[in-house]
């Protein structure tokens, strides 16, 4: 029977994100399906038993991402040249990343599938969008990624005010309880007057990233 990794993390009882690390650190039986891993139950299951009962990994439980960590992971990114909804996407899909199982194309068209549903971006006539996978489990990274990318111009992004998008922050995540969290740090640091002052005016990076640690480093050492 092939799982996904899904399945496979609830047999092992750990995340998602624990299963990309034991399939390249710890020698986890899997199977690649194009873009997608798959598993055998019964190799699974051995393996488990060769490493003795309980020594797998911790249960799954909600994790602690941090914003901070997560730009510096992806990285800031001025001048990035697009046409159109489509062209974004393709660019956030070239941009380098820490990506274990999920190639350029597979990840423009998890993107675009998300967009279609709705388009992501935030605030009444705010310019900003925050592009991500709709199904976070399938974006094969072991960490948490977000990518802040500032367009050479404006462009149309779908939103329903008519908004043009002048800036895109593409989120990647190991698992949805990350995902989740990550989205509602990024929506509290766009409520700061300040960074998005500094977002608008394309301030210089470490300007950005200050600004960043300066407002989330309380809120994420709570949260610890």
């Amino acid at each position: 029977m092939d799982l996904n990794v899904r399945e496979a993390a609830r047999l092992l009882r750990v995340s998602a994100q624990t299963i990309y690390r034991l399939i390249h650190r710890e020698n986890l039986p899997a199977h690649r399906r194009g873009d997608q891993y798959q598993f055998n139950r019964v190799e699974l299951e051995e393996w488990s038993r060769r490493r003795g009962a309980g020594e797998v990994g911790s249960p799954d439980h909600a994790a602690n991402p941090s914003l901070r960590k997560a730009l510096r992971h992806g990285g800031i990114h001025y001048g990035v040249e697009a046409d159109d909804r489509d062209s974004a996407l393709r660019a956030f899909a070239a941009l380098p990343g820490d990506r274990v199982a999920l190639s350029e194309t597979a990840l423009y068209e998890t993107l675009l599938a998300r967009e279609n549903l709705a388009p992501t971006t935030v605030g009444a006539g705010a310019g900003f969008a925050l592009p991500h996978p709709r199904d976070p489990i399938v974006s094969g990274v072991e960490l948490e990624v977000v990518h802040l990318c500032f367009f050479e111009k404006p462009i149309d992004f779908g939103a329903l005010d008519g908004q043009r998008v002048h800036t895109a922050l593409l989120l990647l995540s190991p698992g949805v309880e990350t995902h989740i969290q990550l989205l509602a740090l990024v929506a509290f640091a766009l409520r700061d007057d300040e960074l998005c002052s500094d977002l608008i005016e394309r301030a210089p990076r470490d300007v950005i990233l200050r600004r960043v640690d300066t407002l989330l480093e309380p809120v994420e050492s709570r949260r610890k």
